[in-house]
Order: structure tokens, then C-alpha cells, then sequence
């Protein structure tokens, strides 16, 4: 008994829902509302159409050839070399106005002549070993001076000149150092009598002056 009534019971609450379902349905159709089934059915016709995928690769544009206009090279401007200062090799004197086309000439000397101081046979033939040119003087170069200076000195039995004097000198006091300066210096081969060197005096004649250059 309780079998059946256990059969039953499922049976019948599918038979009541079935009859739900059917009632649901024509309320349904009745009030113009698609039913489920109508739902499912249009659904399942429906044609989804997805849109096509964006392109995800980019196209790559490519620069504009642009006219190019041809590339004026700029003249850049060589620089200079500074000029290399002319380090000065030496200072020319300056010539005064009054010397130009003036030489001066080495101061002359004369010829020597003895004043020996004795008697007797002597020999007079003293010859000049060596000799020093006098310096001509700067101040007497600049004023185109000229002159001269006679000189009397001993001359030692060895030929050493000394005891100088000035005899006379023209003009006075531009000459005279110079020309005793240089006959100091000279050599001579001393006068001898009978064979014997001694001492005898002579006198010499400096001339200072200019030539024509």
C-alpha cells in the first residue's frame, strides 16, 4: 500500500507541473509575449555577426619624400696665421745726415824722423816691428773732424817705445789720447852704434782725416 502510494506521489507532481508549464504558456501566447520556447527557438536562428578584428600591425607610413633642396656648404673663412714677430738681429748705428758719403780713412802715419842726441856715426835705418793704427774718435767722426798730432818718444835699446809727448796737434785736445794710446804700443829695432843697441828719440806724424765715398 505504502509502495504505491510512493509511486504515486512522484507521478503525480510531474503530471501537476506539466500542467503548470502547459497553462503558463498559453497566458503567455495569449498576451502577445514570446514563450521560452519561442525565445530559444528565434535565439538559436539569430545569425550573430562579430565584427571583423582590429588590425593590430599598424601600417608603417612611410616619411614624405620632401624636395630637398641641395645643402648650401657655408664658406667658413680660412683663419689667419698671426705674422710671426721679427725678433731684431741687431740695431744698424745711425748714420748723421752730415756722413753719408763720407768715409773716414785710417789715421796716416808719417814717416819717421830721428832725433838722436848724439854724434858720431849712427845707424838711422829704425824700422817699425809692429804697429797699432790709432782709433779714430766718435765725436771727431760725427762732426767731420780732421786733423793731426806730432809725437816725440824714446825708443829703449830693446825697441819699446816711451817718454811720448805732443809736440803739436791740430785741433787740439780731439786727437792727441788716441795717437799716444797707439805708438805706445809699437816696436822697434833699436838704433845701435858701433854695433851696440841704445837709446834714441824720435819724432812721428799721425794724420787723421776722410775720403770721398
Amino acid at each position: 500500500m505504502w509502495l504505491r502510494t510512493l509511486l504515486l506521489t512522484p507521478l503525480a507532481m510531474l503530471i501537476t507541473f506539466g500542467i503548470f508549464v502547459i497553462m503558463t504558456m498559453l497566458i503567455a501566447r495569449q498576451q502577445g509575449v514570446p514563450s521560452q520556447a519561442d525565445m530559444v527557438f528565434e535565439w538559436g536562428r539569430t545569425k550573430i555577426e562579430t565584427p571583423p578584428p582590429k588590425e593590430r600591425e599598424r601600417k608603417i607610413e612611410r616619411p614624405k619624400k620632401s624636395k630637398s633642396r641641395p645643402a648650401q656648404t657655408a664658406r667658413v673663412a680660412t683663419p689667419q696665421r698671426p705674422s710671426r714677430p721679427v725678433s731684431p738681429v741687431g740695431t744698424a748705428p745711425v748714420v748723421p745726415a752730415n756722413l753719408v758719403g763720407k768715409t773716414f780713412s785710417a789715421p796716416k802715419v808719417g814717416n819717421l824722423s830721428l832725433n838722436t842726441g848724439f854724434s858720431g856715426d849712427g845707424q838711422l835705418d829704425i824700422q817699425a816691428v809692429k804697429r797699432f793704427e790709432p782709433v779714430y774718435p766718435s765725436e771727431a767722426i760725427s762732426q767731420l773732424i780732421e786733423g793731426y798730432v806730432v809725437l816725440e818718444f824714446t825708443i829703449s835699446e830693446k825697441g819699446v817705445v816711451s817718454d811720448v809727448l805732443v809736440l803739436e796737434a791740430e785741433p787740439k785736445g780731439v786727437f792727441e789720447s788716441e795717437a799716444v794710446a797707439a805708438i805706445k804700443k809699437w816696436v822697434f829695432t833699436p838704433k845701435k852704434i858701433a854695433g851696440k843697441a841704445v837709446d834714441s828719440r824720435a819724432r812721428q806724424r799721425v794724420e787723421f782725416g776722410f775720403v770721398d765715398g
